[in-house]
């Protein structure tokens, strides 16, 4: 590799968020970004920043590569990776993966593709913009000469990065993948039960560990009959985990990240011995501000707060609402509520942990975490 592009690689940012990797490219493979990477046999390969929980967005996130790259979806292999700080945002939550990813990774796949077109000019020696793209496949009409992503990948990789926000996205007119119906590419190993999610994982010596939570926001686990589980069969350990004071306001700058409500954790062999251990706990709880509440109880007090600012507070004041109520035919006075709804999934929540630090069972059993490498979606 040249000093030059040693440089360019290191230094130039990919759209916004994609950072390129300063690795040296070989006759094998064609490597544009950090997330795509093109063998000279001819094998495609994404990674997958967003962990895909079952949502599909694997799936999605393949659709953008493969609009800009002009492959289609059976040409790519999806491959899932550990947590890597260059990634930046890769985590699944909020509906965020394919917001955050729908430009980055559609320039992605321009770059790649725009390097590809390069390489097959550079060879047969004629314009760029004569050159087409379909399947994976460079062709020259006039010449009928054509070839294929993979025999020009260690081309392609000799060649300067462009400016990704230069080069043409295609835009909703010419799209032959985004919008359309797709099967999930893990559709099948999912309704075959395959172990495809964290929660599916079994490692070396590895334990099986419950959380009983908190039954209302900002309880603290007081005290529990912990030592009449530790004596149930297949159990290792259970132990109290205090919360963060006020976790439930997440939004607050100075606790955010640190929302953890608090709760009682048990440790056994497997996840039936866990189970059952969970439903032998006893616990006493805190009292918190949340006590008694109720979607009854919060719809009487809202009721209560709007009786009392009748005509006192006004938020917006656009327009002669007073004239309008006068001259319109007919007035219809409506009051919407909504009940309190947990913002929990169907699926049990699962994650798998590697531990470190000193052999002691509390601390690796309480998630003294070094990076998680088992959590892949």
């Amino acid at each position: 590799m040249k000093r030059r592009q040693l440089l360019q690689l290191s230094l130039t940012p990919l759209a916004g968020g994609l950072l390129l990797e300063a690795q040296a490219q070989t006759d094998a493979a064609f490597s544009p970004s950090a997330l795509i990477r093109i063998e000279s046999n001819g094998r495609i390969t994404l990674t997958a920043k967003n962990p895909d929980m079952g949502q599909g967005v694997k799936t999605s996130l393949l659709m953008l590569l493969a609009e800009e790259l002009d492959v289609g979806l059976d040409q790519v292999t999806v491959k899932d990776t550990h947590w890597d700080a260059r990634l930046l945002d890769a985590w699944s939550g909020g509906s965020r993966s394919i917001p955050n990813a729908w430009e980055p990774l559609r320039r992605a796949g321009a770059v790649a593709r725009w390097l590809l077109l390069q390489a097959a000019a550079q060879r047969w020696q004629v314009e760029a913009n004569t050159l087409r793209t379909a399947r994976g496949e460079v062709t020259h009409p006039p010449s009928k000469r054509s070839a294929r992503y993979g025999e020009l990948a260690a081309d392609a990789a000799r060649l300067p990065l462009p400016d990704p926000a230069r080069l043409r996205l295609r835009p909703r007119s010419e799209f032959k993948l985004i919008g359309q119906a797709v099967p999930q590419l893990d559709a099948a190993a999912i309704a075959h039960g395959k172990p495809l999610f964290t929660i599916d994982q079994r490692l070396p010596g590895q334990r099986v560990a419950v959380l009983e939570k908190a039954p209302v926001f900002g309880a603290q686990p007081l005290s529990a009959n912990l030592d009449a589980v530790r004596k149930l069969p297949g159990v290792v350990d259970a132990f109290l985990l205090p919360g963060v004071e006020q976790a439930h306001h997440k939004s607050l700058p100075s606790r955010r990240g640190t929302g953890f409500e608090g709760g009682v954790a048990i440790v056994a062999t497997n996840t039936w011995a866990a189970l059952k251990a969970q439903r032998a706990l006893k616990v006493q709880w805190s009292t918190t501000d949340f006590d008694g509440a109720s979607s009854a109880a919060w719809d009487q007090e809202a009721q209560r707060l709007m009786d009392a600012a009748q005509g006192q507070e006004r938020w917006r004041d656009d327009g002669d609402v007073e004239a309008a109520w006068k001259a319109c035919a007919q007035r219809i006075d409506v009051r919407y509520a909504f009940p309190l709804l947990s913002h929990t999934t169907l699926e049990p929540h699962g994650c798998s942990l590697a531990t470190w630090g000193p052999r002691s069972r509390r601390k690796s059993c309480s998630g003294r975490i070094r990076s998680p490498p088992s959590i892949t979606r």
